[in-house]
């Protein structure tokens, strides 16, 4: 029996707007996008014990583009 492609994988799906970063709605520029304290480096500490971190959102100006 083959060993499934999913037996090891390792993820963590994490919301934008009160997780990675603290405004709230449509953020339009880079400049806008202010990160939580400390949320990079929980991140970081995820990612070295083997974890991948996806963010997702529910913004709508995301699937406009």
């Amino acid at each position: 029996m083959s060993k499934s492609l999913f037996n090891n994988l390792r993820v963590v799906l994490l919301d934008r707007d009160g997780v990675i970063n603290e405004e709230p709605g449509p953020i339009l520029s880079p400049e806008q996008f202010v990160m939580i304290p400390k949320s990079a480096a929980a991140v970081a500490r995820l990612n070295a014990r083997g974890w991948r971190c996806f963010v997702i959102t529910n913004q709508a100006a995301f699937a406009r583009g």
